[in-house]
Protein backbone atom coordinates (compact mmCIF):
# COMPACT_ATOMS: atom_id res chain seq x y z
CA UNK A 1 0.00 0.00 0.00
CA UNK A 2 0.92 3.47 -0.63
CA UNK A 3 0.26 7.19 1.21
CA UNK A 4 0.65 10.12 -1.49
CA UNK A 5 1.93 12.63 0.41
CA UNK A 6 2.16 16.26 -0.63
CA UNK A 7 -0.99 17.07 -2.01
CA UNK A 8 -1.90 18.87 1.26
CA UNK A 9 1.44 19.79 2.21
CA UNK A 10 2.53 22.08 -0.48
CA UNK A 11 6.25 21.04 -1.15
CA UNK A 12 6.62 18.16 1.00
CA UNK A 13 9.57 17.00 -1.15
CA UNK A 14 11.80 19.35 0.34
CA UNK A 15 11.74 17.34 3.60
CA UNK A 16 11.11 14.15 2.64
CA UNK A 17 13.47 12.12 4.91
CA UNK A 18 11.81 14.21 8.01
CA UNK A 19 8.78 12.29 7.68
CA UNK A 20 10.10 8.87 6.05
CA UNK A 21 12.46 9.17 9.56
CA UNK A 22 9.26 10.23 11.83
CA UNK A 23 7.30 7.10 10.43
CA UNK A 24 9.67 4.55 11.17
CA UNK A 25 10.67 6.29 14.68
CA UNK A 26 7.21 5.78 15.57
CA UNK A 27 7.06 2.03 15.28
CA UNK A 28 8.84 1.24 18.60
CA UNK A 29 10.39 -2.51 20.01
CA UNK A 30 7.76 -3.83 22.09
CA UNK A 31 4.89 -6.91 22.35
CA UNK A 32 1.39 -6.09 20.23
CA UNK A 33 0.70 -3.19 21.07
CA UNK A 34 -2.57 -1.32 21.87
CA UNK A 35 -5.32 -0.17 20.12
CA UNK A 36 -5.35 3.51 18.86
CA UNK A 37 -1.29 3.59 19.70
CA UNK A 38 1.24 2.86 16.97
CA UNK A 39 2.16 -0.57 16.11
CA UNK A 40 5.23 -2.03 17.98
CA UNK A 41 7.79 -3.29 16.16
CA UNK A 42 8.04 -7.31 16.80
CA UNK A 43 10.13 -8.80 13.61
CA UNK A 44 11.04 -5.62 11.48
CA UNK A 45 9.66 -5.74 9.07
CA UNK A 46 7.04 -3.08 9.04
CA UNK A 47 9.87 -0.64 10.22
CA UNK A 48 12.62 -2.09 7.41
CA UNK A 49 9.89 -1.46 4.48
CA UNK A 50 8.64 2.10 4.81
CA UNK A 51 10.46 4.16 1.82
CA UNK A 52 9.05 6.78 -0.23
CA UNK A 53 9.89 7.78 -4.22
CA UNK A 54 9.13 10.93 -5.55
CA UNK A 55 5.71 11.48 -6.78
CA UNK A 56 4.55 14.89 -8.61
CA UNK A 57 5.15 17.55 -6.07
CA UNK A 58 4.87 15.50 -3.34
CA UNK A 59 5.98 11.46 -2.55
CA UNK A 60 4.33 8.30 -1.58
CA UNK A 61 5.13 6.35 1.39
CA UNK A 62 5.48 2.62 0.47
CA UNK A 63 4.87 0.16 3.47
CA UNK A 64 3.95 -3.53 4.02
CA UNK A 65 1.32 -5.26 2.73
CA UNK A 66 -0.25 -5.02 5.81
CA UNK A 67 0.79 -1.97 7.10
CA UNK A 68 -3.27 -0.73 5.81
CA UNK A 69 -4.33 -2.89 7.97
CA UNK A 70 -2.31 -1.22 11.31
CA UNK A 71 -3.07 1.88 10.32
CA UNK A 72 -6.89 1.92 9.09
CA UNK A 73 -7.89 -1.45 11.16
CA UNK A 74 -9.81 -4.29 10.06
CA UNK A 75 -12.81 -5.61 11.20
CA UNK A 76 -11.34 -7.80 13.80
CA UNK A 77 -8.77 -5.41 14.77
CA UNK A 78 -8.99 -1.91 16.62
CA UNK A 79 -6.55 0.79 14.36
CA UNK A 80 -3.05 1.04 14.70
CA UNK A 81 -2.37 4.58 13.45
CA UNK A 82 1.95 5.36 13.00
CA UNK A 83 1.31 7.29 9.10
CA UNK A 84 -1.30 9.87 9.87
CA UNK A 85 -0.43 10.62 13.54
CA UNK A 86 3.02 11.97 12.31
CA UNK A 87 1.88 13.55 8.96
CA UNK A 88 -0.35 15.94 11.75
CA UNK A 89 2.66 16.43 14.36
CA UNK A 90 5.21 17.51 11.40
CA UNK A 91 2.72 19.70 9.20
CA UNK A 92 2.79 22.63 11.23
CA UNK A 93 6.91 22.15 11.38
CA UNK A 94 7.24 21.60 7.73
CA UNK A 95 4.69 24.51 6.68
CA UNK A 96 6.95 26.98 8.68
CA UNK A 97 10.53 25.59 7.75
CA UNK A 98 8.68 25.59 4.06
CA UNK A 99 7.98 29.22 4.27
CA UNK A 100 11.09 30.41 5.49
CA UNK A 101 13.61 28.86 2.39
CA UNK A 102 10.97 30.49 0.11
CA UNK A 103 11.09 33.63 1.74
CA UNK A 104 15.00 33.49 1.28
Amino acid sequence: MAWKIGEKLKNARLKESIIVDAIKDAIQPGDTSLPGSPPNEQTGELKSSIRSTPEGQGFLVYGTDYATFLEYGTLDMAPRPFIRPVLEEKKQELTLDIKRQLQG
